[in-house]
């Protein structure tokens, strides 16, 4: 006898990306950040560097980051440098702290307290 199982649905599997400024004034990152979710990435960030001071990321909730969204997240580190600022990262999920310990940027993109 032969079962045959239906192909997964890769839409079903899909967990959404959300990026936001909290009242804090944290951005926030929850889900699975990848290339879909850059623009939403880069409109927040833009929207955080709009205030003055640091800006801080809560990634806690952030189950899942690829490369492009780790590049963007240094070309956001740089231009806080630029402008004489910091860009942190409060609460790194331990998927993320597990991506920059392998990329060795623990130097680069710091954990702050809150």
């Amino acid at each position: 006898m032969t079962t045959l199982l239906a192909p997964p649905d890769p839409i079903a599997d899909v967990v959404p990306f959300t990026a936001f400024i909290g009242l804090e004034g944290h951005v926030h990152l929850d889900g699975e950040l990848d290339i879909g979710g850059l623009d939403a990435l880069r409109a927040v960030l833009d929207q955080a560097f709009l205030a003055p001071g640091d800006v801080t990321i809560d990634a806690a909730s952030l189950s899942f980051i690829d490369s492009r969204a780790i590049a963007e997240l240094l070309h956001f580190q740089l231009l806080a440098a630029a402008q004489n600022r910091q860009l942190g990262l409060l609460r790194p999920s331990a998927t993320l702290a597990k991506v920059i310990d392998i990329l060795d940027l623990g130097h680069i993109l710091v954990t702050v307290d809150a």
